[in-house]
């Protein structure tokens, strides 16, 4: 029992690191703040486009900490990483791939061990058993 609460407690942590990292991302593109902007602007992506996927990634990040939405806060962030991926990779930016192949890695693996975990609010089969008895 106690593995399971600990192991529940990285995967929070690990949650809660993961949507900071993708909401100062998100607020550093919507705020035009950092030498990534420059990057995006140099490939020919307009500002505009630039917010709109900073403010994805602030949504993104938060439905990370909430876990009724974890799945489609999941699902966003991993298609936006793919874009990002993609467009990097189309512009011979290895570094740039290889940053999103590992935060990609990161988020999958976060997702994984949280799907892994059994939901608190349904009854597990010691509960069952122990009714029945």
């Amino acid at each position: 029992m106690n593995g399971d609460i600990i192991i529940r407690s990285v995967i929070l942590i690990f949650s809660f690191l993961m949507a900071a990292v993708f909401v100062l991302s998100g607020i550093g593109k919507m705020t035009g703040f950092g030498q990534p902007i420059q990057l995006y602007l140099n490939l020919g992506i307009p500002f505009w486009a630039i917010c709109i996927v900073g403010f994805l990634e602030c949504v993104g990040g938060s439905l990370l900490v909430i876990s009724r939405f974890f799945k489609w806060g999941v699902l966003l962030l991993f298609f936006i990483i793919l874009v990002d991926g993609y467009v990097q990779f189309t512009h011979d930016n290895a570094s740039m791939v290889f940053r999103a192949l590992v935060v990609m890695l990161m988020l999958m693996t976060v997702y994984v061990l949280k799907m892994k975990q059994p939901d608190l609010d349904s009854p597990s089969e010691s509960d069952e058993i122990s009714e029945h008895s």
